[in-house]
């Protein structure tokens, strides 16, 4: 589970300096999906 946790933290990271965003904040519940609060 941690390693899922990490890979999707790095590709959000990576998404948003590409793009120029802030990074969010992310939210997740046990057994959802994992879902960003943020606006670029």
């Amino acid at each position: 589970m941690q390693n899922y946790a990490n890979d999707i933290v790095a590709e959000v990271k990576e998404a948003c300096e590409e793009k120029g965003c802030a990074v969010p904040t992310l939210v997740s519940e046990s057994g959802r999906a994992i879902a960003p609060i943020s606006r670029c």
